[in-house]
This record gives C-alpha cells, sequence and structure tokens, in this order.
C-alpha cells in the first residue's frame, strides 16, 4: 500500500481536469484493504477509483482516493458450453473483451472499447449494442470497508438494473470491488446480432453470419466514427442516462412530441428510481419507454456547441468534452445548461451518469 499527500488526480481521470486529494492511497491486494481498514483510513470520506472513466473531479477533493490496482487473470473450461473466467478489479474491461474474441469465447464482444477497469463495469452495469454485464456475471467479491470482511456476492445480490446495481447507490457504497467472475459460451454460442446500427453495418459489409471477431471489429467500427479519443478530447463517454418514462407521464410525452424515438421498457424490467407496489414488483399494467438523451439534447440545440473551453461531441450529443483548458466547473456548468434547456422544452429531467466529487 503506498500513501500520498496533496495528490494531482488529473492523470486518474478521464476529463484530465486539474484537482487535487488530500490524500491519494494505491490498492494492490486484498492484503492491502485489510491494512487500510486497520489503520483506520475508511473511517472519514472516500472515493474508490479505477480508471476515472466515469468520473469528474473538481478541483479540490476532500475525501481520501484509493486506486484499486488489482490485477489478475485465471479461466477455467467448465464444457464446450461454458468458461469461467476471474479477473481482478484493475484489469482493462477491454483487454478481457480482447481475450475472448481471440479465444472464440463470446458474450462481451458487442461491449469492445468500453474505456475502465473490470472491477468498475458492474458497478455501473455497463452494456453496449444488445449486450449487458449482468447477462453474463456469475460473481462480484468485494472487501466491506464497514466490519472488514470480503464477500462474495451472486448476482441477484448485485441489486443490477439499467446502468445501476448496489454498488452504486448509497447503501452499497461501502463495499470496494476486487475481482469480477463471469460465465462465457464456448462453441455452441449462436451470434445473433439486434443492435440496429450494429445490423446495418454489417449488412453494409455483406456479413450475414458473423463471428466473434466480426462482430468486435464493426462495434470498434462504429463507436470511432462517433466518440471522441479522451486521450485527445478528455471526456468520459456518455455524460447523461437516457431517461427513463412510465404510465401516464411516457403517455403524455409519447402525444405531446411523436417525433422523438423511444423505445419500449420489458414489463416487471427493474428501473431506477421507480417505486414498486406493496409486494415489492412494479405494476404489471403500466408501461416505461426509454428515450435517447442525444436526441432530446440534439434538438434543443446543442449538438456541436463550443465556447471555446468546453463543448457538446459534434457527433454524439451525449458526450461532454475540452481540450485541456478547462476546469470541471466548466464541464459543469455546460451540463447545467443542457439539463434546463431540455427540461424546459420536453420536460424531461436528465440524470448524470458521470459522477462528480470535490469543489471549488
Amino acid at each position: 500500500m503506498n500513501r500520498q499527500t496533496q495528490a494531482s488526480l488529473q492523470a486518474y481521470h478521464s476529463f484530465r481536469c486539474p484537482s487535487i486529494t488530500e490524500e491519494e492511497v494505491s490498492i494492490r491486494s486484498e492484503d492491502d484493504l485489510m491494512e487500510a481498514y486497520r489503520l483506520g483510513l475508511f473511517n472519514e470520506p472516500w472515493i474508490v477509483l479505477g480508471h476515472g472513466t466515469n468520473t469528474l473531479f473538481l478541483p479540490r477533493v476532500s475525501e481520501r482516493v484509493f486506486l484499486m490496482q488489482f490485477e489478475g487473470f485465471e479461466h477455467e473450461i467448465l464444457n464446450d458450453d461454458q468458461i469461467h473466467v476471474t479477473v481482478g478489479a484493475g484489469v482493462e474491461w477491454d483487454d478481457l473483451v480482447e481475450w475472448s474474441i481471440s479465444q472464440g469465447y463470446g458474450g462481451i464482444e458487442a461491449m469492445i472499447r468500453i474505456p475502465g477497469t473490470c472491477g468498475a463495469a458492474p458497478v455501473q452495469n455497463i452494456g453496449a449494442y444488445g449486450q449487458e454485464l449482468d447477462h453474463v456475471l456469475h460473481g462480484v467479491r468485494a472487501f466491506d470497508t464497514q466490519k472488514g470482511v470480503f464477500h462474495d456476492f451472486t448476482p441477484d445480490e448485485c441489486g443490477f438494473s439499467y446502468r445501476d446495481s448496489l454498488f452504486k447507490r448509497p447503501e452499497g457504497r461501502h463495499w470496494i470491488i476486487t475481482s469480477i467472475s463471469l460465465r462465457l459460451h464456448g462453441a455452441s454460442y449462436q451470434i445473433r446480432p439486434t443492435y440496429p446500427s450494429l445490423v446495418a453495418s454489417l449488412n453494409e459489409a455483406g456479413i450475414s453470419n458473423p463471428t466473434l471477431k466480426d462482430v468486435g471489429q464493426h462495434v470498434a467500427a462504429i463507436r470511432a466514427s462517433k466518440l471522441p479519443n479522451p486521450s485527445s478530447q478528455p471526456n468520459a463517454g456518455s455524460f447523461f442516462k437516457n431517461p427513463v418514462l412510465r404510465g401516464d407521464q411516457a403517455s403524455r410525452f409519447m402525444a405531446q412530441f411523436p417525433e422523438v424515438p423511444w423505445f419500449e421498457l420489458e414489463v416487471g424490467m427493474s428501473i431506477p428510481g421507480v417505486e414498486t407496489e406493496d409486494d415489492g414488483t412494479q405494476d404489471a399494467s403500466s408501461h416505461a419507454i426509454k428515450v435517447p438523451a442525444g436526441w432530446l439534447i440534439e434538438h434543443v440545440g446543442l449538438k456541436g456547441e463550443w465556447n471555446g473551453r468546453v463543448g457538446v461531441w459534434p457527433k454524439q450529443a451525449l458526450v461532454l468534452y475540452h481540450q485541456g483548458e478547462a476546469t470541471g466547473v466548466d464541464i459543469l456548468e455546460l451540463a447545467s445548461r443542457i439539463q434546463d434547456k431540455v427540461r424546459q422544452t420536453f420536460g424531461v429531467e436528465l440524470e448524470q451518469e458521470v459522477r462528480v466529487y470535490g469543489v471549488e
């Protein structure tokens, strides 16, 4: 375990905004976590960080920042259909995807080029182009900073929903993920892309029976055509969640704005922030839709907006970026302006997907 005071966080989040933390602690093993617990380092406000690809730091951060640098990679072939893979929280997610494609193991090939670490993947319940982490996750190992013990979570215990999990919600933030386990698919895996832009890309290339490599290459190309490279245009990917509207609100929205594209959600699927009935289930008679936030931002005239310091990416309105001169405060001011205009125009609240820490 390595500790450093008054440490710069600029290199530890993909927005690359200047920021200083009171203390930075590097964690490389479960023994390091136990030592930090014995020293009482979790008794004061703290943050756990992988590569900061879903994080924005403001100039001053008072919380102690734990940098998770767990490595480790193991896999076991259970049978022709299932491969069990366990990886450390500090392993790059994209390295895992590239490896699975090269080995012919399916289940995460469409989630290629999602930035970040494997430890961050279940927090956000990442997904892309028709695949979701919770479809292949077998377990999560995590450390309880309140009790000083480790626990192996089942998928059900993780409380997954759309871009959400127990570990992201207030009641689960005392857990630090150390590794994840996946069940990938073997020789019998059937590749059936359904996401419209991926299907269109494959069809345009004349590929009717795509391989894992085909899917990975086409998703990577689609992402590259829409999203800026954080190394040249610092950003954190999608800044906002796609809003979910339910019941009467969904009906009113569809009637008032018939031109807006939307996607019906499955009845009974878990939706963050939606209250449940007394028996713990959602009202099966209601319906819910997901509205693309990028479309809303574009149609209030802010796609491609640039004020000389921060802007909205011209090819994907969900992405906010800057080119090295902005602070986290500048990013937040732009985000607030976007939220105000979408609220005034469509009556829809955009929720930030990016986590924000610190003060001016």
